[in-house]
């Protein structure tokens, strides 16, 4: 019997935006993925809080348990079972008066055991959903949350704000407190942590307290030590629980109560425990004022161990305080900004775009300047803190403000109240607005014409303009301070006087700061002077006229009035005059129209005096002689102009020339005087007393002889010319000259270079003296009358003649007797001219003439003599003497200068003190004893047979690069006094130094395919100028690797000694040490970590509702790839395992369905580390199993062997239209109930075998 069976296989088919699975007995439609309100799930791709299902936030507006993803793809606690993260409160009345530090005052309420309600979510604007589930939205991003909480009788609002980043691995939480209870709250107190520590999948996982420094975990030195940072892990991951707020700190304590760790006091809690515990981050915020707030930031990080340094150096990154910014306010040459998260326990600094300089407030305000006008500036502000990440951000591009348009003016216009005046540069553009003194209005017109009114006559106004326009610096300028105008100025006058041609008044009121002007009847022409006098003229004679005046000035009323009309004077009577007659001091003329009717008068020229008789005869005198004048004769009578006329000008008698005269000149029989006024235009004549006649020269020389010896005379002199007065004067009364007086002598005495004479009648008082010598000699007298001749020649004759003046007498001369020189000795000299410092020298002469003895005296230098002796100063000093041989007979004495030599003297004997023998490395120190003076003591290599190398001294120390002997000789340096002094040679010795040992340093791990890092060593005790060039380096390997030995750097995975040997010594050498060992270093070379798969597409397999299958971009060097499937309702639950697994194989065994999420995983092998796993595909769901057919079974039948039956199961539907497919199956009589299929039965029909 064949019973019909049949199996359903599921197709599909993508139409829109409806997935539709068509299924052979059915078809399934899933529902599409709407995003959910207020439900959030904090998940990065390496940390999430909560098991996925549900919020991330708890009902205490604190996160749930939180989660890490490890590099096998899975998702690990990070706390007990599923506790979340927990907190307590803490605070004081406003009576507290205890510490701030940790306590437990007061009232504490902890998320654990209640005292929160009214979760809310404030904002999530900042939140990122990249999916959704069940009405969950999955995502990272910042999540705002609050919840109120009770604590005692105090309330406050709990502010929590969770950041993250998509690939972060911890999450930033500021936590907020603000004080609710409308009553002031001291001693606020905020623990958070966990009750029950549990990493991956250990519950003792250990706990150290410490720090963040330059992005590196360090562990506190004490307890007492503030340790903000916590470092929590286990043998595979680990958690860091960090703050930045200065009052932070960390503590932890046993399992399993939150109240555990918040009773233990940070300073005495573990520095580094491994149990089962709790632990919290605490921070005190002190007082609170009533509706006060205060915060701190925390980090709560986890990672695969073997990546928690990177986690931390990342935190620690991204704790570094980034500035952020307020408003910007543009300024003419920059902006300014508020630092809205300003902290003054930071070192702020800036720089800025576009040549801008920052400076930065104590309160955070960042002004730029610097920045030209119209010029956009971005300026950069970094934060630098001690222990602390530095932080930077850059402003928005601010662009400064247009510089400002000033007002500039055209001339103002003074009017009666104010002024106007034009604005040159106006532009409509801008608003426009002024102000204005002395109670002024200002308005400004539409074409910028500024009008001022208001202002009191005569009083000065400044009208200040200002510009505003936005995006522009406001501009501001004042016109020119202008006065309005003054009343008019009325001319008021005197009395007018009557003139010729019309008549002259002053104006009473004359002011010069006014421009006067006038007119006049009766044809008269109007001027007025600087003094205000008003002259009218060009009217006729006895004509009567109106003079009318005016009066303008810049900024006055114009001004007008009438001068007293006037009528003009009768002509004059002008004078006439007959023919001058010149007088001594002047002259005398007849007026001819002389007219007693009027009054006359004159005035003349050259200090004339006028008097005019009553017949009109003018008499001018005072007139100086030879001197022009001319007389003004004037005439006066009321009623008429008075008159004028000069009489002709007429000049005086010249006076006579007195005869003026130089110094007379006495002579034998008269004298001689010069005229010193004398002018050859006139006569001179003359006569003199004694007998004396007179001539004159033509060149004016007076010369009176026939006079008697010493006799006086006086000669008067006279002049005359024509048309000049006769002049006459005496010269001075002058006697005749004195006999002469004639020089006698005494014996002349001969000398060296000439001889001496006594004048016998030597006069001194009253004669000059003088004399002249013949052979060259010259002449020299002496106050008592001593002729002394000198410059001739030795042994040679000389003849002097003496003379003798004085005034009044007649010069004298004679010759004193001629005379020979004496003779010179030979030149002299002294036995010995050098002397040895130390020592003396006695003088001995030589050489010279005749017998005179010798004497000698010091002539300069630091030397002393006494007698004959000589004592030198220091050696190479000045030391002159002079020797002296006195004269004898025919010889003058004779003295020459010598010098003398100071030698130094030799120094005292030189003597090595040096310790002989010294360990190679530090220098030897040399030494010596004895020597003279103060030269300095140099040493230096010397001789031959040293045995070591490199032999040098420094100073007073000896070094050489090997070991043995060197040889050295000391010289002391002369000085003033000592002449240089060299030591005997002496043998230095240096040992060996103490053993060297060589260490090769520890190479930095490499992974598998790196470049091998730079090999190195220290050499411990390498001593003086030793230095090694190269070594040798063997790598073997360690244990577990496999054998290697070679100078060539291994490049397999493994752990490696590196050995140094064969130093080579670019200075010094091996010998020089007592040993040489070397020590090795240690070289790993880890696998590299392989990338996982990429382009990875999970898609359903045709046919299948159990099966799903990964299309991938091979990883490069990876030997195969693991595959996981994930319910993608939690991207945790892991539901299959693929090893070995090749692109767009089928991976069977899921449920029908339902959706998933895949990871990918490169495995490598001895050289490669496996790959983390790839991120979560995007959600895949396996087919849905299809809907049940309604099977119509074939009639059952009966046939004989050979026969044969046809089946058919065409009466088979399927529900929901999907397609069918058929499977025939049999049983055997021995088990009918047992059916298996019958191959290649899967038609509609089945036809049996015969």
């Amino acid at each position: 019997m064949l019973r019909p069976a049949f199996h359903l296989a599921p197709k599909a088919k993508k139409s829109g935006l409806i997935i539709v699975l068509a299924l052979i007995a059915g078809v399934f439609y899933p529902v599409q993925a709407v995003a959910a309100a207020n439900i959030y799930v904090i998940q990065t791709s390496n940390i999430k809080f909560g098991n996925g299902g549900t919020s991330s936030i708890g009902n205490d507006g604190f996160l749930l348990q939180p989660f890490y993803k490890s590099s096998d793809g899975n998702w690990y606690k990070l706390t007990y079972s599923s506790y979340p993260l927990r907190y307590a409160i803490g605070t004081n009345d406003a009576s507290y008066s205890g510490g701030t530090g940790w306590n437990l005052s007061g009232n504490i309420m902890s998320s654990e055991t209640g005292g929160f309600s009214g979760m809310t979510i404030d904002d999530a604007s900042g939140f990122v959903t990249t999916s959704t589930a069940n009405g969950l939205n999955y995502g990272y991003g910042t999540l705002v949350v609050s919840v109120n909480v009770t604590t005692g009788s105090r309330t406050f609002k709990l502010t929590n704000t969770y950041v993250t980043g998509q690939s972060d691995s911890y999450v930033k939480i500021t936590t907020k407190i603000t004080n609710t209870s409308g009553v002031t709250l001291k001693n606020a107190r905020l623990w958070v942590g966990t009750n029950d520590d549990w990493v991956g999948i250990s519950d003792g996982p250990n706990k150290q307290r410490g720090n963040i420094n330059t992005g590196s975990f360090v562990k506190s030195a004490t307890a007492a030590t503030r340790s903000p940072a916590l470092r929590i892990t286990s043998g595979a991951e680990g958690i860091l629980f960090y703050s930045t707020d200065d009052n932070a700190t960390t503590s932890v304590n046993g399992c399993c109560q939150f109240s555990n760790v918040y009773n233990q006091d940070p300073a005495t809690a573990s520095l580094d425990i491994t149990h089962d515990g709790s632990y919290a981050m605490f921070s005190n915020f002190n007082t609170m004022l009533a509706g006060a707030s205060d915060q701190f930031s925390w980090y709560y990080a986890a990672g695969a161990l073997a990546n928690l340094a990177v986690v931390i150096t990342t935190v620690a990154n991204a704790s570094a305080l980034t500035p952020t910014f307020g408003t910007y306010t543009p300024t003419s040459n920059g902006f300014t900004v508020q630092i809205s998260n300003y902290d003054a326990a930071y070192t702020w600094a800036g720089t800025a775009t576009a040549s801008g300089s920052v400076a930065i407030s104590g309160t955070g305000l960042v002004t730029v300047t610097g920045v030209a006008a119209n010029t956009a500036s971005t300026a950069t502000i970094t934060t630098v803190r001690s222990g602390y990440v530095s932080g930077s951000a850059a402003t928005a591009a601010t662009t400064s403000l247009v510089a400002a348009l000033t007002p500039t003016f055209g001339t103002p216009t003074r009017t009666a109240n104010g002024f106007t005046v034009q604005i040159s540069n106006y532009n409509a553009s801008y608003t426009w607005a002024g102000t204005a003194t002395a109670s002024g209005s200002v308005a400004i017109d539409g074409s910028g014409l500024v009008t001022v009114t208001g202002v009191a006559a005569n009083t000065a106004s400044t009208a200040t303009i200002t510009t505003v326009r936005s995006g522009y610096v406001s501009g501001s300028a004042a016109a020119p301070a202008t006065t309005s105008l003054v009343a008019a100025l009325t001319p008021t006058f005197g009395t007018p006087t009557r003139t010729a041609d019309g008549f002259t008044v002053q104006i009473s009121n004359y002011n010069a700061d006014y421009t006067w002007a006038g007119t006049a009847t009766a044809s008269g022409s109007v001027a007025i002077s600087g003094t205000g006098l008003v002259t009218v003229t060009n009217v006729a004679a006895n004509t009567a006229s109106t003079a009318t005046i005016t009066t303008t000035r810049s900024g006055y009323v114009g001004g007008s009035a009438a001068a007293p009309a006037t009528t003009s004077l009768v002509a004059a009577l002008t004078p006439t005059f007959g023919t001058p007659t010149a007088t001594a001091n002047g002259f005398t003329v007849q007026i001819s129209n002389h007219d007693a009717l009027y009054t006359w008068a004159g005035t003349a020229t050259a200090s004339g005096i006028v008097a005019i008789s009553g017949s009109g005869l003018v008499t001018v005198t005072g007139v100086a002689s030879n001197t022009a004048s001319t007389a003004t004769i004037t005439t006066t009578r009321s009623g008429y102009v008075s008159g004028s006329a000069a009489a002709p000008a007429t000049t005086s008698l010249v006076a006579a020339l007195t005869p003026t005269f130089g110094t007379p000149t006495a002579t034998a029989n008269g004298f001689t005087v010069q005229i010193s006024n004398y002018n050859a235009d006139y006569t001179w004549a003359g006569t003199a007393t004694a007998s004396g006649s007179v001539a004159i020269s033509g060149t004016g020389l007076v010369t009176v002889t026939g006079v008697a010896a010493n006799t006086a005379s006086t000669a008067t002199i006279t002049t005359t010319r024509s048309g000049y007065v006769g002049g006459s004067a005496a010269a001075p009364a002058t006697t005749s000259l004195v006999a002469a007086l004639t020089p006698t002598f005494g014996t002349p005495t001969a000398t060296a270079n000439g001889f001496t004479v006594q004048i016998s009648n030597y006069d001194g008082v009253n004669y000059t003296w003088a004399g002249t010598a013949t052979a060259s000699g010259s002449v020299a007298i002496s106050g008592s009358g001593l002729v002394t001749v000198t410059g001739v020649a030795a042994n040679t004759a000389s003849t002097a003649t003496i003379t003798t003046t004085r005034s009044g007498y007649v010069g004298g001369s004679a010759a004193a007797p001629a005379t020979t020189s004496l003779a010179t000795q030979a030149a002299l000299s002294l036995v010995s001219e050098t002397v040895v410092y130390g020592s003396t020298l006695s003088l001995v002469g030589s050489g010279g003439s005749g017998s005179g003895a010798f004497t000698f005296t010091k002539t300069s230098g630091t030397c002393t003599l006494s007698v004959a002796t000589l004592t030198p100063g220091d050696a190479g000093s000045l030391c002159t003497i002079t020797a002296t041989k006195a004269a004898q007979g025919l010889y003058t004495s004779a003295s020459s200068v010598f010098t003398i030599t100071v030698t130094q003297a030799a120094q005292a004997t030189l003597t090595n003190t040096s310790t002989l023998s010294r360990t190679y490395g530090p220098g030897a120190a040399l030494s010596v004893s004895g020597g003279s003076g103060t030269g300095t003591v140099t040493y230096a290599v010397t001789g031959s047979g040293a045995t070591a190398t490199g032999c040098s001294i420094t100073g007073s120390t000896l070094t050489a690069t090997s070991i043995g002997t060197c040889k050295v000789t000391a010289t002391k340096a002369s000085d003033t006094n000592y002449a240089a002094v060299s030591s005997s040679e002496w043998t230095m010795t240096f040992t060996a130094a103490a053993a060297l040992t060589i260490t090769a340093a520890t190479l930095a791990s490499i992974q598998f395919g790196s470049s091998t890092p730079a090999r190195s060593s220290t050499a411990s005790t390498l001593v003086g100028s030793d230095a090694i060039s190269s070594l040798t380096y063997t790598f073997t390997n360690q244990s577990g690797t496999a054998s290697y030995s070679s100078t060539t750097p291994p490049t397999a995975v493994g752990s490696y000694y590196v050995a140094p040997s064969a130093a080579v010594f670019s200075s010094g050498g091996s010998g020089n040490y007592a040993s040489v060992t070397y020590t090795s270093g240690t070289y790993i070379i880890a696998p590299a970590t392989l990338s996982a798969p990429t382009a990875i597409t999970a898609s359903t397999v045709a046919g299948s509702s159990t099966s799903l299958k990964i299309a991938f971009t091979n990883a490069s060097n990876a030997t195969s790839y693991t595959a996981r499937i994930y319910l993608a309702s939690d991207g945790t639950t892991l539901i299959a395992t693929a090893t070995s697994y090749t692109s767009n194989t089928a991976i069977t065994g899921l449920s029908a369905g339902t959706a998933y999420k895949v990871t990918l995983t490169s495995v490598g092998d001895a050289n490669y580390a496996d790959s983390s796993a790839s991120a979560l595909s995007s959600q895949i769901s396996t087919l849905s199993a299809a809907a049940a057919a309604t099977i119509t079974s074939p009639t059952s039948i009966s046939k004989t062997v050979g026969q044969s039956h046809i089946f058919s199961a065409s009466g088979t539907t399927a529900s929901d239209g999907g397609t069918l497919s058929y499977q025939w199956e049999s049983a055997t009589a021995a088990a009918p109930s047992t059916y298996s299929s019958i191959a290649g039965a899967t038609g509609v029909n089945y036809t049996t075998p015969t």
